[in-house]
């Protein structure tokens, strides 16, 4: 479950302390952020945080006052994660939401699989239509480079292909939430 912290490492953890008029802390105001949010509540009281802004996200998991009301934020960075850039990566972009109202590009790098994956699930999608290694090989290498290295004996463009649809296959059986951690 994506909402599980445990199974993914990419939250940010926090406790929501009720807003005390004595203190001199800005609170945390949910309204105050126009990024379109997502709030689930656990049945152990965690409150999912989950921000969305053009295909990038922020979550957040809150114990504590309930986050629709103005709180004070104190962030668990310091964890049983021992990714700290990783849980500093995450204050910042919490910090820079709540100041600019939206989840900027510079938080999110792209993933260094991604070229792989793009291959692999382009590889799961022509064995799921039921085409052939050779077609999914022109769909993913293109048509000149299947027509000049399909006949090497050695095969690997073709060992690539297969390579590529068990990859996906294995993705698609639950490997997917690798991904997740």
């Amino acid at each position: 479950m994506v909402w599980d912290t445990v199974v993914c490492r990419h939250v940010l953890r926090a406790i929501a302390l009720p807003v005390n008029s004595a203190a001199r802390l800005s609170a945390f105001r949910l309204t105050a952020i126009p990024c379109p949010a997502t709030l689930l509540l656990t049945p152990d009281g965690t409150q999912h945080l989950l921000f969305r802004d053009g295909g990038r996200s922020l979550q957040l998991a809150v114990t504590g006052a309930s986050v629709l009301h103005p709180v004070h934020l104190l962030a668990d960075a310091l964890s049983s994660q021992t990714d700290l850039r990783a849980q500093h990566r995450l204050l910042a972009c919490l910090s820079d939401l709540y100041h600019r109202g939206r989840l900027r590009p510079e938080y999110f790098l792209p993933d260094p699989r991604g070229r792989r994956l793009r291959v692999v699930l382009q590889a799961l999608d022509g064995w799921r239509a039921d085409a052939s290694y050779r077609e999914i090989g022109v769909a993913v290498f293109g048509a000149r480079r299947v027509a000049t290295d399909w006949a090497d004996p050695r095969r690997h463009l073709l060992d690539r292909v297969r390579r590529a649809v068990a990859r996906g296959r294995a993705l698609m059986a639950g490997g997917y939430r690798q991904f997740l951690r």
